[in-house]
């Protein structure tokens, strides 16, 4: 029998207190990469437009995020890359159809879910 299918809206509020761009990536299992970028969102101002994720319900598929945002010329990022994401933390059915407002800021970034979330670090990668 096939797992279910399904989606996610994401969008990312920016906890800084400047004036960002912020990129996200969503992968599922290593594979099918999903990302999108937002440019000058303004602090403490949530992206527009959400990112669409898409997921499958079951244990062998993992989701993996990535994310990263520039301020004042810095640039800070999650563990890995946006081509191989290093943060898992589980899409489950109780996301699917909800918009889910990540957060990040220079230290820390959160993936807000109902069905619970995660939090990672953030790294600064310098100019």
């Amino acid at each position: 029998m096939p797992l279910p299918y399904c989606e996610a809206y994401v969008v990312v509020t920016n906890n800084t207190d400047a004036v960002a761009q912020i990129a996200l990536t969503h992968s599922i299992g290593g594979e099918a990469v999903e990302s999108k970028q937002w440019a000058d969102v303004q602090p403490g101002a949530t992206t527009s437009g959400p990112m669409t994720v898409n997921y499958v319900l079951g244990d062998k598929n993992l989701d993996w995020w990535w994310c990263e945002i520039v301020v004042t010329g810095v640039t800070y990022y999650s563990p890995g890359t946006a081509l191989i994401p290093d943060k898992e933390c589980l899409l489950e059915s109780a996301d699917n159809g909800q918009t889910l407002i990540f957060t990040v800021d220079t230290t820390g970034f959160s993936m807000n879910m109902p069905s619970g979330g995660c939090s990672t670090y953030m790294t600064d990668g310098g100019i």
